[in-house]
């Protein structure tokens, strides 16, 4: 009766024989027995016989790797030791390490980084089959797209763009190897997200899980314009800027701040649709713009009445919030403004159409025998063509009667004004125009009848500035004879622009 015992246990805690009992190992009626201590019992050889068998035996998952001696106790026969112990050393290879990190581990809102996990076998002298592991992303991350999914442990991967999900079973990495699987999420939530895989397991053990942080930045992408509602403008009068600041994201800006600068010639009335709004400042509070949107205010200034040349009007914008590349935002821009000192600017001429120089053509009068007079309707046309838009009231003075001097608005005269008494009109802006008609009369065939007049523009909210034209109006019929029966009459007026 051969006999010995073995106490696994001993060896490693945990250690444990997976296929007992075994029956008839070593000689007929012998057996293994037991699972944390084997028991061997009945065993016989005869002369120069000898017997092997083997057990498996499972590792406890909290096994370090190394190498654990393992010893028997003495092998008896019918009680008595016939030999010493049999002794050996058991080799633990670890698991494989198992880590994950993102690639660049701080992006901006609405990039892309890569997260690499890496698992490695190169401390093991056994290959690793069975891998797999799950990971769920963290709230506001998920795989990119494309997904970019790269596996060196084959198995099956997946990695579904816009999911939160990434996984992997079957792969094997071999010993003494290491390898990475790979793939592209994204996130658009700002804030730090700590990401934890399960537990990677595989035929070399349980490797737990890995972690690492992914650091989402707030960006935004902030520009500001100017622009006025008149240029050029009226020394002494008010001009408004508008100014918008615009935000192309991708994140909320937020505490953004718009400084503007005053030359001396400025002078701030108030600004509008800003959180100071009245006290009138030149700092404005934009408060927080989304992603795409935009805010508009408006600052009114007065411009000095001696400011005759351009000036330029400056704004910036600042933000709490980061640009994309990390740093402060700061955006700046300015405008620049021509001031005119305002001057009515008068074109006179012989019809609306004709406006410059000296306007003469010839036309042909109502001659009456019986009266032996000759008649003609002469138009006379005033543009005010001034440098700003500046309202004018125009007159036009002359000998003559009430009768003869008339302001029409038929075809191509574009009177914008109103006409008043004596024949004079107002509200006549930059562009627009009056035609006078004017009744002329000659007694005599054979002399020539001219007439001098002025007309006068003042700037209805300037009185004092103002423009002049002095026009010479001549007509004069020349008689004709025609075997000694007709009389053909020629007239002809010229009108000269004379500031």
């Amino acid at each position: 009766g051969l006999t010995f015992t073995h106490d696994l246990d001993a060896i490693l805690p945990g250690l444990v024989a997976t296929d007992t009992p075994l029956t008839d190992p070593c000689g007929a009626g012998s057996s293994l027995t037991g699972t944390s201590s084997l028991a061997f019992t009945g065993g016989s050889l005869a002369a120069n016989e000898s017997c092997q068998f083997s057990v498996t035996v499972q590792l406890p998952a909290s096994a370090s790797a190394g190498t654990y001696p393992a010893s028997t106790s003495d092998l008896l026969a019918e009680g008595y030791p016939v030999a010493s112990p049999a002794s050996t050393g058991l080799q633990v290879e670890p698991a494989p390490v198992f880590s994950k990190a993102f690639s660049p581990d701080t992006i901006v809102d609405g990039d892309v980084t890569s997260l690499v996990f890496t698992i490695d076998n190169t401390a093991s002298a056994l290959a690793a089959t069975a891998l797999a592991f799950n990971d769920f992303l963290p709230a506001g991350v998920v795989v990119a797209s494309p997904a970019n999914l790269v596996n060196s442990f084959g198995g099956i991967a997946t990695a579904v763009s816009g999911s939160g999900t990434i996984s992997m079973t079957g792969g094997t990495i071999g010993a003494g190897a290491s390898g990475t699987l790979s793939v592209d999420v994204t996130s658009s939530t700002p804030g730090d997200h700590v990401n934890t895989t399960g537990d990677l397991t595989s035929s070399g053990g349980n490797s737990g899980p890995a972690s690492d942080t992914l650091i989402v930045n707030a960006a935004a992408d902030l520009t500001i314009t100017i622009s006025r509602d008149r240029d050029p403008v009226r020394a002494g009068r008010t001009l408004t800027y508008i100014v918008t600041v615009t935000n192309r994201g991708p994140s909320t800006a937020e505490n953004v701040v718009v400084s503007t600068g005053l030359l001396p010639s400025l002078s701030l009335i108030a600004t509008m649709g800003t959180a100071e709004d009245p006290l009138g400042v030149p700092t404005a509070s934009l408060g927080s713009i989304p992603t795409g949107g935009s805010v508009q205010f408006t600052i009114k200034v007065l411009v000095d009445r001696n400011q005759f040349a351009p000036f330029e009007f400056g704004a910036s914008v600042t933000s709490s919030t980061l640009a994309r590349d990390g740093s402060t935002i700061s955006e700046s821009t300015s405008l620049t403004v021509l001031a005119q000192l305002f001057r009515p600017d008068l074109l006179v001429g012989a019809s609306p159409t004709n406006l410059r120089g000296d306007n003469r053509y010839p036309v042909s009068p109502t001659y009456s025998a019986k009266t032996k007079r000759a008649t003609a309707s002469i138009s006379v046309a005033v543009e005010n063509d001034g440098n700003v838009d500046d309202a004018i009231r125009t007159r036009i003075i002359g000998r003559f009667k009430p009768r003869e001097l008339k302001v029409f608005s038929g075809a191509g005269s574009n009177l914008t004004g109103t006409v008043i008494r004596g024949g004079a009109v107002e509200g006549l802006t930059s562009g627009g125009r009056a035609v006078y008609r004017i009744v002329l009369e000659g007694r005599d065939p054979r002399r020539t009848r001219a007439m001098n007049a002025v007309i006068h523009a003042a700037s209805e909210s300037d009185p004092v500035q103002s423009d002049r034209a002095k026009i010479r109006i001549r007509f004069e019929v020349r008689p004709r004879q025609t075997g000694g029966s007709t009389r053909e009459e020629h007239f002809q007026q010229i009108i000269r622009n004379q500031p």
